[in-house]
């Protein structure tokens, strides 16, 4: 087994004489997978290895883990509850509730189009509400009082739809194309550092949020 080689595929330097604990989290947490690797297993797996990182080391290992491990031969599996972390770094997605497998496919297949309403929720999804279909393009949203017009033919046995974020442009004057337009009173705008939380109500009174 190279050591001098699994020290350097982390990032770590082989002819550093500190002792153990005087490693960084971050550090401690690259020699965790070193040793694995010394190994050569055919597959590495990873539960939460960020969980206990602050968000700044969290996204410096994971970008350095993304580089690092782009040579390694065998497979990698990450368990994780962070949908951002499964983004990044997983090409291929397997999403479990309760146990239960619900989809599994290319990661950012499944965020654009999660199919089941458990696997929409788990990637994001905060707004998922009954929906029926009407004809091949476009469906009804009861709760919404609106009917959303696809790109693609509607599944036949759709019932829910959701929003992401990402999606929604707020018009403060009602626009000549009605298309795709969901009437809403504005609630509360919560400002965050770097996102916004918009709470608006439907007109049958239903509370929805981005």
């Amino acid at each position: 087994v190279d050591i001098s080689r699994a020290l350097e595929t982390v990032g770590l330097n082989p002819h550093d004489k500190r002792k153990y604990r005087k490693y960084s989290l971050g550090m401690k947490q690259r020699l965790g997978i070193a040793c694995a690797i010394m190994e050569e297993p055919k597959l590495l797996l990873l539960d939460e290895p960020f969980s206990a990182l602050d968000s700044f080391l969290k996204e410096q290992l994971l970008e350095d883990m993304i580089r690092q491990l782009s040579d390694y031969a065998g497979d990698v599996i990450m368990v994780s509850h962070s949908r951002d972390e499964i983004y990044q770094f997983c090409d291929r997605l397997l999403i479990l509730d309760h146990g239960r497998v619900i989809v599994t496919g290319d990661t950012k297949d499944i965020f654009d189009q999660p199919e089941y309403r458990e696997a929409a929720r788990l990637t994001g999804c905060k707004n998922i509400t009954e929906a029926r279909k009407i004809t091949e393009n476009s469906i009804e949203v009861p709760r919404w009082h609106c009917t959303l017009e696809m790109d693609t033919p509607v599944a036949d046995d759709i019932h829910a739809v959701g929003i992401r974020a990402h999606y929604i442009e707020v018009l403060a004057e009602k626009p000549e194309n009605t298309k795709n337009l969901i009437k809403v009173t504005v609630e509360n705008v919560s400002e965050l550092p770097f996102e916004w939380y918009c709470f608006f109500r439907v007109p049958n009174g239903e509370r929805i949020w981005w």
